[in-house]
């Protein structure tokens, strides 16, 4: 299957640097095609902010 786009993924500052490359390497792996935007976001009432107004539909933070 080929998947392929714009992807916008809302992740919080401090999962960046460590969750996030593991995860781009093997997202970009499997789907080279894919174009994958990740804005700067603070906090995860920003994010869920972001998914509400539509603009994000995925999101990834970490259980408490």
């Amino acid at each position: 299957m080929t998947v392929e786009g714009l992807f916008r993924l809302g992740v919080i500052t401090s999962m960046q640097s460590d969750v996030l490359p593991v995860a781009l390497r093997t997202l970009r792996s499997r789907h080279p095609l894919l174009n994958v935007r990740i804005p700067p976001l603070n906090d995860s009432d920003e994010l869920f902010d972001r998914i509400a107004g539509g603009t994000h539909r995925c999101r990834a933070t970490r259980a408490p």
